[in-house]
């Protein structure tokens, strides 16, 4: 127990020296242009320093009315989920209550975005307090939030340090504005706008105009050219441009057509390279090229923006602009460090390929990625269940104890299982090819670390950071599949490639089990244990090294279209809306019932398989006496047979059963029992039961693995969130993983004095006892099957 909280202590001593690290490192790409704005002590500032610099590489990013395809408008979450995603800018409106003070409201009636009736000016500020916000741009049928309607100071406080706030609506009471802004010391909190030339802008200000003159509060004029006002940009450009250069000189552009763009090119040459703000909400205010194309083309709309000299974007779709922007340089998600820019996707290229030519280099990517996925996947397998295979001796040799491997392999469970829920979300939107090659580095450089005898502390330490690496491969793989396949075929090799769990256990089992022989017979007992956890390491390299070469990470970084374009399974444009919203999705994923009881349903099939797993060949050599070998080879036998199992699972669910699981997954489920029961209870050794026994298990983890593994998770979200679906689906599994090996571990333990095994409790005298083991693990299979049996009636998403 003391052992336990040391290492308690340790990881929680790791994960906070993480989160400080996440917290104080680089927030800008590149890394090196944190470099002017060292000296800024809040987020706010470092904004502020980045828009008075020379810097037109970063391209400041600012959400309209806030993130409110999450939130409402104008709300709290709104504005801090601005802050979360990374954004630079929150543009917020205000209103003057009756008595004279400002709430965060787009509109000058409370209809449409509140529970509130009748116009603002009508009401005071405790009246309209009463009312709550109506979800995202409310309306008629929107539903009622627990939101309350902020003031304006509330809105500042909310965000000083962290963001910068654009006012709009400022015009309508500017001076009344301006002093709230004064007395609550927020002049370089906010930056304001108007479409007034420079004498009337000045009579708009008063004596504030002397906080824009410093540069204290950023202004900008707004050029317009749309919505039929093409007069204006030709009246106030020219002004703007002939004064005197102030200390933040920047422009909001409109056009709805190629002679407004012209204005562009005026400011783009004016004196001192003033920055260009474009709005990109609709096609109107930006030539066409409106937010919802930057979906499937973002290169011709965000990108045609870029390059008429923007460096300022307002959208209503901030986290996926943020990712395109991080895809190609230009700007940095928040906390992300500059090691952070290595996992970015890789940039698109544009379609250069004829159609004909298009679906042949689908057909040769595929195959090839399908390979290296299956390989690779199964290389992560051999650096895990290096430490099963060497078990045994490890406990025989006095290196651990059963208790401290039992809590060592618990540990790491769970860290696999906080890893695939965090990769999972991450993976969505991560160049996969960087992430699954650095989380095997990871693990492979943990497992040769562990052959050097580490101590037990450092053996829990260590496994936990390779728990969490392992958390990388299998989001990583079924992100690729989601990128690379069609709705159609997922199961098909999604299947296929679920084979990479079963390769790699039969490898692990039989090249860990011969080196250790080899190893063993010439160096001696001690030699053999740590050769096996060399030799698979050896093997994770190799893969780290294969995968670096040959996976790719999407089609469209390949110079080719989007898989769902190119199948033509995306209609119309709210459907190319929700295809490529990630947020949207994986959302859609974290508040799914049935994910999460597919996930459920995964952790108790998790408890019985990772059984077979850890304690598969201990139970045959203690309980029926079987040679090393011997259970080895029998409980690989699984494995070969669940690799076959994997690959017919997907083909079989797709083609018979028309994408449905749930026929599979039942008759998976009796398999598992009864695989379970005959090698459990049938109390003496018989090789042909204990083969049937495996064989019966085999067939059963082929296709639960596959299925509640992820797939059936993954089915019922948008592929766009299949990462997070993975994710949830992993968390399930190896948190009853984690369970079972401490459980088990338990179970068997020891006597440190007497060396008589004790269980529950009780010692007993004869050696090892299992027969509680049978319960336990039984009896979690069975618990497998009725939660799959909840989620009969849910059918895929797509």
């Amino acid at each position: 127990m003391k052992m336990l909280k040391r290492s308690a202590a340790l990881c929680a001593a790791l994960v906070l020296f993480a989160a400080v690290a996440a917290q104080t490192g680089c927030t800008t790409s590149p890394c090196t242009t944190c470099c002017a704005t060292a000296q800024a002590q809040t987020r706010t500032e470092r904004i502020r320093a980045k828009l008075l610099s020379n810097d037109r590489d970063y391209v400041f990013v600012a959400m309209h009315r806030g993130d409110w395809r999450n939130f409402p408008e104008n709300s709290k979450d709104a504005i801090l989920s601005c802050i979360a995603l990374g954004a630079d800018i929150v543009e917020l409106d205000t209103q003057m209550t009756k008595d004279g003070h400002f709430i965060l409201l787009h509109d000058g009636s409370l209809d449409r975005t509140t529970t509130g009736k009748g116009k603002v000016k009508d009401l005071t500020l405790a009246e309209i307090k009463k009312f709550k916000l109506k979800s995202n741009q409310g309306g008629k049928d929107a539903k009622v939030t627990d939101y309350d309607i902020l003031t304006l100071e509330e809105a500042l406080a909310l965000a000083k340090g962290k963001i910068l706030i654009n006012i709009d609506k400022f015009t309508a009471h500017p001076y009344e504005i301006l002093k709230v802004l004064e007395k609550e010391g927020a002049m370089k909190d906010v930056l304001v706008k108007s479409t007034h030339g420079p004498a009337d802008a000045k009579r708009l200000f008063k004596e504030y105009w002397k906080y824009v003159e410093s540069g204290e509060l950023l202004y900008m004029p707004v050029v317009q050219f749309c919505w039929k006002n093409h007069k204006h940009a030709a009246e106030i450009l020219p002004e703007w441009i002939a004064e005197e250069p102030r200390k933040a000189s920047m422009y909001e552009v409109c056009m709805d057509s190629d002679a407004g763009a012209a204005q562009l090119e005026k400011v783009r040459k004016a004196p001192g390279a003033p920055r260009i703000w474009i709005n990109t909400m609709w096609d109107s205010l930006n030539n066409g090229r409106g937010d919802v194309k930057g979906f499937t083309d973002p290169d011709s709309t965000w990108g045609w923006s870029l390059s008429q000299g923007a460096t300022m974007l307002q959208t209503d779709y901030g986290a996926e602009l943020l990712v395109y922007l991080n895809r190609i340089g230009r700007h940095c998600l928040k906390s992300r460090s500059a090691a952070m820019g290595f996992f970015s996707p890789a940039p698109a290229k544009p379609v250069t390929l004829p159609p004909e030519a298009i679906g042949p280099r689908f057909r040769f990517i595929r195959i090839r990625q399908v390979s290296i996925m299956l390989l690779g996947y199964a290389l992560f397998y051999v650096c895990r269940l290096a430490f099963s295979a060497t078990k045994k001796t490890m406990i025989e040799q006095g290196a651990y104890t059963a208790k401290e491997i039992g809590y060592v392999g618990s540990a790491m469970l769970i860290a696999y299982a906080i890893g695939k829920f965090v990769c999972g979300f991450l993976a969505d939107r991560a160049n996969i090819r960087r992430m699954f090659a650095f989380g095997l580095f990871v693990s492979s450089l943990a497992t040769m670390t562990v052959g050097f005898h580490v101590p037990a502390v450092m053996l829990m330490v260590i496994w936990f950071v390779n728990g969490f690496a392992q958390g990388a491969g299998s989001p990583c793989c079924v992100v690729s599949l989601a990128r690379w396949w069609p709705n159609r075929s997922r199961g098909t090799f999604y299947g296929i490639w679920s084979c990479s769990n079963n390769l790699g256990e039969a490898i692990a089992y039989v090249v860990t089990s011969v080196i250790m022989v080899r190893v063993g017979l010439a160096y001696g007992a001690d030699m053999a244990w740590r050769s096996g956890f060399w030799g698979a390491a050896t093997f994770g390299f190799i893969g780290v090294a294969l995968i670096s070469l040959f996976m790719r990470d999407s089609p469209q970084a390949e110079g080719l279209p989007s898989v769902a374009e190119w199948e033509g399974e995306i209609k119309g444009e709210e459907e190319k809306k929700n295809a490529t919203d990630v947020r949207r999705g994986q959302k859609i994923a974290l508040t799914s019932w049935a994910v999460w009881m597919v996930a459920l349903s995964g952790g108790f099939f998790c408890m019985s398989r990772y059984a077979i797993i850890d304690w598969g060949i201990f139970f045959l050599e203690v309980k029926k006496g079987y040679a090393t070998e011997t259970a080895a080879w029998i409980i690989t036998l699984n494995s070969i047979v669940g690799a076959v199992s994997s690959g017919l699972s997907g083909i079989i669910s797709d083609r018979v059963f028309k994408g449905s699981r749930n026929e599979l997954a039942l008759i998976a489920g009796i398999l598992n029992v009864t695989g379970l029961s005959l090698m459990m209870l049938v109390p003496f050794p018989c090789v042909w039961i204990d083969v049937t026994a495996m064989v019966c298990f085999g067939l059963a983890v082929g296709v639960l693995l596959t299925f509640l593994g992820g797939l059936m998770a993954v089915d019922l979200v948008p592929r766009v969130a299949a990462g997070a679906a993975l994710g949830i689906a992993g968390m399930g599994n190896y948190f009853g993983a984690g369970i079972q090996s401490a459980v088990s571990g338990y179970l068997v333990g020891r006597d440190a004095a007497t060396g008589k095994a004790v269980l529950l409790g009780h010692t007993f005298a004869n050696g090892y006892t299992l027969d509680y083991l049978s319960v336990f693990w039984i009896g979690m299979a069975l618990l497998s099957v009725l939660c799959a049996l909840s989620v009969w009636r849910a059918r895929p998403r797509q």
